[in-house]
């Protein structure tokens, strides 16, 4: 069973009413996504808020819209959000990510997401565990176009998805011209298998950068990459 907290370096994730738990994958993202000065950021998928909180710690003039469809989930974020130092540059929306998309008047410089996996795959019977696994509530299709409505024309993307979505997401922000400049592969230990690509979209051409996160050493410990791109959050680095 998750803990009912997460108690990071600047604040803390309370997580026992929401379906969505902090995890590795998550942290990765919120610590790695970068961007120049946003000012307007948009998570779309915000479960108990915790990337929203990373992108407030790490851009301090930014002002942060996070979305998340799950009640209690949108409830729990709004409480962490006020437990945190950033509640005023941080709203939380409880509603779909294609209803905000197409409601929504605002154009974002930097969008992330972390969305739900296994489009393709057998659902659970578990409600809330469908919301976490199975991006039923929103397909790869509509998170394309939900992106392409909401981000600015010199804005950036980022996610995190399994090898076996990324390709199909890939080709869905091509159709609008939105074209992946930054890949990371994430492994859990060096000769275990690729199991996340984390990848950078815009609108405009760029140079293409490749790299790899090795999430643990030999020896079962956090890689020195890992503690150097946590360093800002986790308490034990």
């Amino acid at each position: 069973m998750a803990n009912s907290y997460f108690e990071f370096k600047k604040f803390t994730i309370y997580q026992d009413r929401s379906a969505f738990k902090v995890t590795t994958d998550a942290c990765v993202l919120g610590a790695y996504v970068y961007a120049l000065n946003p000012d307007s950021v948009c998570e779309l998928g915000t479960g108990t808020g915790i990337i929203a909180l990373m992108l407030a710690q790490k851009f301090p003039c930014s002002k942060i819209d996070a979305v998340e469809i799950d009640k209690l989930s949108a409830v729990q974020a709004r409480e962490n959000v006020d437990y945190s130092p950033w509640s005023e540059r941080i709203t939380v929306f409880n509603q779909s990510i294609q209803d905000f998309s197409t409601l929504s008047k605002k154009k974002y410089n930097l969008i992330v997401c972390n969305p739900p996996y296994y489009e393709d795959h057998f659902r659970s019977k578990d409600n809330q565990k469908n919301l976490t696994k199975h991006n039923y509530r929103i397909s790869i299709k509509e998170l394309a176009k939900s992106v392409n409505i909401l981000l600015r024309d010199q804005g950036v993307f980022f996610t995190i998805m399994p090898t076996f979505s990324f390709g199909k997401l890939r080709e869905e922000l091509e159709r609008y011209n939105i074209r992946l400049f930054d890949k990371m592969g994430l492994h859990s230990k060096l000769k275990k298998p690729l199991y996340r690509y984390i990848g950078g979209f815009c609108r405009k051409k760029d140079d293409m950068k490749e790299n790899t996160l090795i999430i643990y050493d030999e020896n079962g410990e956090y890689s020195d990459s890992f503690k150097k791109l946590l360093k800002d959050y986790y308490l034990a680095f």
